[in-house]
């Protein structure tokens, strides 16, 4: 016999060497063949595609705040607990030793017919993502036989699980490509004990079947440099990708911006309690036998956590250059396509030579490798909300991560990277520790669900309606006559009188004119930010201007609010590289989501500014229909932090030039002309008006909805109704208007602020 020969057999266990003349197996000795035998995934030679993945989805991005991803941490030790998880099935407290099912010549655990499966031809040809989705069913029904029948105790080798690329609890959107549930079939014949099938059968009660999922990429999508890159999210908050992060969310499926302002259909799945195998239990082992009491050992994690990283100033390692190649999307149900491929983008082989991320150590990976990490932790924990699961498996052939989520920390626990061709990276056998996997997923879901059935009161994320189907449609405004254009004769004394008198107008209406209709849950998210004392204004990756992820509070100046409260708001992307505004968004912690803009002011004549367009606002509305006329957006308070001064508004759309180009809808020129003449009717001026600081919101979806109009930026405005009536006299208006309108493309000229200033 060769040397080569018994390497084999030790790799493969001690009783491979008298397979072929054995009809029947110890299940001692089939398992000890299975937990040494080790798959092997080998790519096809050439092989070039797949190897990107797809960008965050709208699903994603849509996500409930408390439901999105906070930071990844890493768990040291995870895979010997769970190869741990199935000794203390295989040896229980009681010292004895479990008498396993024998295994005959015909099983699936016979150790010939697994190497003959897996074995084959050296091991699993895999090209493409659907290879790895075909192939790893087999690898996984070995893992559930063994599982099921050491959970359950059966008397023989038999699963009650169901394995599809389908969740029992359908959804059409972030749909993973692989899922462990219950078989309601198969567990009615395996005559579980009473106490484990009144278990099992809560859970499908509670609606929490799909407790482990499977998220496969090629082994080029997945290759060695992006999986390190996953490696590195670990100990650092997630940035995880909003909407929207342009001024336009691509898709639209769930988003409401495109026409109106920033509000979207907050997506989620009813997600209940943890399980518990997180949480620190005095006097509890891990691993122990009891179903009822399984825990994790969290004492080898560290919980520090730093900021979300600054990629900007990271030298990442040198990547050979190719040229790009046109990307060729794969569809998949609900949202749309997952890996790309070809398709290697310029950042993908970014080679900027440097080799650090700031503390001392050599990267190794590159940048694309690390944008894609983004994107697929960003997908995986998406997958797991859209069926509240706790377990995950982020595979790609030869490399692996096993995720758990806790739900309350919106935190995913890391374990370190499985890599088939190393055999130092597993500190037990794959199988054992994929047996050990199921084990403590099924332990989970069973303590979910029985703490579900047990509260009196279901928690807040299980009980909201989260929106998956149509967008939102605004309902129409209520219409109001325009005043006619008329020139004023109202003198400085009447103009005081007439201010006066509407000092104290209730000024909370905030949805007449233009502006479309709010929710309930939207007016009491205003009411909440018009009352806060402070706001803390945070963000979650680095905003030019900015900086790296930070927060910053910012005190009210502008007039004492009723409560001493503070709201948070969330900074998604800077507005424009010529200002100091940013696109933010605040939510009430439920399905209302609303855009806001914040404006920065810190030298001294800006803050002048600023100050004098939050008068303005103010003053406006409390003339009659002219902020209706105008299009006077919703403002939140002025306030302060150092030296700067912040304005908070709605965020009211998009500006003309960037919504029409170069050619503006009728409509809208005609709203232009007639609100300028209004607001010089009533002897008011805008002092620097141009096309860019006119934005405009549609009220419903169809392309005939009338489009509305917002006038921002008054820091140059000027009321003549206090000042000297002969010396502030407005002339008559060109009878052109005050927009020139070209014959051949409509174009709006950009010389407004001459016109109004004629007054």
């Amino acid at each position: 016999m060769s040397k080569s020969t018994r390497r084999s057999q030790r790799q493969a266990g001690p009783s491979a060497a008298s397979t072929p003349s054995r009809n029947v197996f110890s299940g001692e000795d089939a398992l000890e063949f299975l937990f040494n035998y080790r798959p092997k995934f080998i790519k096809p030679e050439g092989f070039e595609g797949s190897e990107g993945t797809r960008d965050p989805a709208q699903y994603d991005m849509h996500m409930h705040s408390q439901l999105l991803l906070k930071d990844v941490v890493l768990f040291p030790d995870m895979l010997q607990q769970l190869a741990g998880v199935v000794d203390s099935k295989l040896r229980p407290s009681t010292g004895s030793t479990r008498n396993l099912p024998q295994v005959p010549g015909s099983d699936d655990l016979y150790p010939q017919r697994v190497r003959l499966r897996l074995g084959a031809n050296g091991g699993f040809t895999i090209g493409p993502e659907a290879d790895l989705q075909r192939e790893y069913r087999h690898l996984q029904k070995l893992s559930s036989l063994v599982a099921s029948t050491l959970f359950a105790g059966l008397d023989q080798w038999s699963s009650i699980f169901r394995y599809s690329d389908n969740p029992i609890s359908m959804m059409p959107c972030a749909l993973a490509d692989g899922y462990l549930s219950l078989d309601k079939d198969a567990i009615a014949k395996a005559k579980l004990p009473k106490g484990l099938d009144s278990d099992i059968q809560l859970v499908i009660e509670m609606g929490l079947s799909d407790f482990l999922f499977w998220e496969f990429k090629s082994m080029n999508a997945g290759r060695e440099g992006v999986m390190r890159a996953i490696s590195h999210l670990a100990g650092s908050e997630f940035p995880w990708v909003r909407c929207p992060t342009i001024r336009s969310c691509p898709g639209g499926r769930f988003c409401k911006k495109p026409n109106n302002r920033f509000q979207f259909t907050v997506t989620g799945h009813k997600t209940g309690m943890d399980g518990g195998i997180l949480e620190d239990a005095k006097g509890v082992k891990s691993g122990v036998s009891n179903r009822s009491m399984f825990r994790f050992d969290k004492s080898n994690i560290d919980f520090s956590v730093a900021s979300a990283p600054n990629t900007s100033e990271w030298k990442f390692k040198s990547g050979e250059r190719k040229t790009p190649k046109r990307t060729k999307r794969k569809p998949k149900l609900g949202d749309g396509s997952d890996e790309v491929e070809g398709g290697n983008s310029e950042d993908e082989c970014e080679a900027s030579g440097g080799v650090d991320d700031g503390s001392g150590h050599r990267l190794s990976f590159n940048k694309g490798d690390f944008t894609k990490a983004l994107k697929i932790i960003q997908q995986v924990w998406a997958e797991a909300v859209n069926v509240d699961a706790t377990f995950m498996v982020l595979n790609a052939g030869s490399r692996e991560f096993i995720g758990i989520r806790d739900r309350k920390l919106q935190r995913l626990y890391l374990s370190p990277l499985i890599d088939l061709d190393d055999p130092s990276s597993l500190p037990a056998g794959y199988f054992k520790i994929h047996t050990g996997l199921q084990i403590a997923a099924l332990h989970d879901v069973i303590l979910r669900a029985k703490r579900l059935k047990a509260l009196s009161r279901l928690p807040k994320l299980y009980t909201l309606e989260y929106g998956r189907g149509e967008p939102y449609q605004d309902k129409a405004p209520n219409t109001a006559k325009t005043p006619k254009p008329s020139e004023s004769a109202t003198t400085p004394k009447e103009a005081k009188a007439e201010i006066s008198a509407h000092a104290n107008e209730d000024n909370d209406d905030y949805c007449s004119g233009s502006e479309i209709t709010l929710t309930p849950e939207e007016q009491q998210l205003f009411q909440r930010l018009r009352e806060a004392d402070s706001l803390k204004i945070s963000w979650k990756t680095y905003i030019e201007r900015l900086g790296p992820a930070s927060s910053m509070t910012v005190t009210r100046s502008n007039a004492s609010p009723p409560n001493d409260t503070e709201m948070e708001v969330h900074v998604m992307d800077h507005y424009s590289k010529s200002t100091h505004s940013y696109y933010c968004y605040v939510d009430n912690g439920q399905t209302a989501v609303r855009g806001i803009v914040i404006k920065f002011s810190r030298l001294r004549q800006e803050r002048i500014g600023l100050r004098n367009e939050f008068d303005m606002y103010t003053k406006l509305r409390k003339i009659g229909t002219i902020a209706q006329s105008l299009g006077i957006p919703q403002y939140f308070g002025l306030y302060k932090h150092r030296d700067s001064t912040v304005l908070v508004l709605l965020d009211s759309g998009d500006s003309v030039p960037a919504k029409f180009k170069n050619r503006t809808p009728n409509d809208v020129y005609s709203q232009v002309q007639k609100a300028v003449q209004t607001m010089h009717s009533i002897r008011i001026t805008h002092g620097s008006l141009t096309p860019e600081n006119i934005l405009v919101t549609r009220n419903g979806r169809e392309k005939k909805s009338q489009w509305n109009i917002h006038m921002i930026s008054w820091k140059n405005a000027c009321d003549h109704r206090l000042l000297s009536a002969r010396k502030n006299s407005l002339v008559k208006e060109r009878s052109e208007g005050p927009w020139r309108l070209s014959s051949r493309s409509k174009v709006l000229t950009p010389s407004l602020s001459k016109i109004d200033e004629t007054g």
